[in-house]
């Protein structure tokens, strides 16, 4: 079984990856990067679905999805809080593509 996800429902997709082990691959396009970000920022834009209260003391999206392994999880353009796409270098995913948009030959292959 396989995931895709686009802006805000990437977090509760992640989330569900983690907590169901017959998704084998979770696709996320325009997904928050973590949840750290949020807490940098005075003024952000993430709806409150990709928000989970408490969990930041605990974990955070990166090591979610590291958790994951070895199923597949693609992120394709992370996003901060404010909703600002990040260079490869700023996003915390093995398999990251700068690309915001939904990658047609990656998703056929889900």
């Amino acid at each position: 079984m396989a995931l895709a996800a686009r802006d805000k429902m990437t977090v509760p997709a992640l989330l569900a990856a983690a907590l169901e082990p017959r998704i084998g691959t979770t696709y996320l396009a325009r997904h928050l990067v973590s949840w750290r970000s949020v807490t940098e920022l005075e003024d952000y834009s993430c709806p409150l679905a990709s928000l989970a209260p408490n969990a930041l003391g605990t974990t955070d999206l990166p090591e979610i999805a590291r958790a994951i392994a070895p199923r597949a999880v693609i992120v394709a353009g992370a996003v901060d809080a404010a909703g600002r796409l990040l260079p490869r270098g700023g996003a915390p995913y093995a398999d990251y593509r700068e690309q915001p948009a939904w990658d047609f030959a990656a998703l056929s292959r889900l």
